[in-house]
């Protein structure tokens, strides 16, 4: 019986890749990075350019979401009393409340359920 090498493609050369130290991984890491969008891009131009579309508007709207977040918490770690600055911002804080990504981190209200 014929024995079957130990790899079917050339993988050889990562034989040793446990042993790279941080330094040499983070040398690679922009040409393999490269390799991998020719890959894509020759696979699909269109998906790619859907992808980066995407991706730089989740980002925009992530910084909009933080800076809208900074604008609504800022003024209640201001000095003061807290009541009054609470009185002051009742309108923005009633606004980011009822902003999607609040509601998902509120608890439950009522009353607790118990198992019968």
């Amino acid at each position: 019986m014929e024995t079957l090498p130990q790899y079917m493609v050339s993988a050889e050369r990562h034989d040793n890749a446990l042993a790279d130290d941080f330094t040499t991984i983070a040398r690679r890491l922009p040409a393999l990075s490269m390799t991998a969008l020719r890959l894509a891009w020759d696979a699909d131009r269109r998906a790619v350019l859907l992808a980066a579309v995407l991706q730089l508007a989740t980002g925009a709207i992530t910084a909009i979401g933080l800076y809208a977040t900074r604008g609504t918490l800022a003024p209640l770690f201001a000095p003061g009393p807290i009541a009054e600055r609470i009185q002051h911002d009742a309108p923005s804080l009633a606004a980011y409340d009822d902003s999607p990504g609040a509601t998902t981190a509120r608890p439950p209200t009522g009353p607790p359920r118990t198992l019968t």
